[in-house]
């Protein structure tokens, strides 16, 4: 009896442990997002990018050198995000991965964007004296 009842308990187990392996077999990690554009504007970036399939969320990063030192800004669900509280005149670093529930993509291309304060607009020159 002892014996049967042990049978049945390591199949229910290795039937158990093959569903969980089927399930993970057919999820996917996302592909890298693509098409990242970065737009300045005063004290700010704002970042769009395409979506990318399977993709939960999105994790955005942000450097001001190329190659290292980022830092995370945030993880979102969505496709296009404003950085705010940027200093103008610096250049920036973003880029963005892509994640779910079986992991990462790899990071896109980063791409970069310098804060500015607009250009007057509708100035006029005054004669002087």
């Amino acid at each position: 009896m002892k014996v049967h009842l042990r049978r049945i308990l390591l199949l229910l187990l290795l039937a158990g442990f093959n569903a969980f392996l089927s399930q993970r077999a057919w999820a996917q990690v996302p592909p890298v997002p693509s098409g990242l554009t970065a737009t300045p504007g005063n004290g700010v970036v704002t970042l769009q990018w395409n979506p990318s399939s399977g993709a939960t969320l999105y994790r955005i990063e942000r450097s001001t050198s190329q190659s290292s030192g980022y830092s995370l800004v945030t993880e979102y669900a969505g496709t296009s995000i404003t950085n705010a509280g940027l200093n103008n005149g610096t250049t920036y670093w973003f880029r963005v991965r892509a994640s779910n529930s079986s992991g990462n993509s790899a990071y896109c291309t980063p791409v970069s964007a310098m804060p500015r304060i607009p250009a007057p607009v509708n100035l006029q020159a005054q004669p002087g004296i």
